[in-house]
């Protein structure tokens, strides 16, 4: 979960950067509805994959 946070912070202070300091603004994915979607998917599927009691499954509960 972790992970996910730091990925989406890059990428939205990577968009914030690229529009301040240069003249070509890159894409900001946060902005995207696929994005959006995929997050939901990764987040929704880490719950439901962490409770499944099989070996390599529960290591991932808390």
């Amino acid at each position: 979960m972790v992970i996910i946070v730091a990925i989406v912070l890059i990428a939205k202070g990577y968009a914030y950067f690229s529009k301040k300091y240069f003249t070509k603004y890159y894409y900001n994915l946060g902005h995207s509805s696929r994005f959006t979607i995929i997050l939901i998917i990764i987040v929704f599927g880490y719950w439901i994959v962490r409770n499944i009691p099989v070996a390599p499954f529960h290591h991932l509960a808390p």
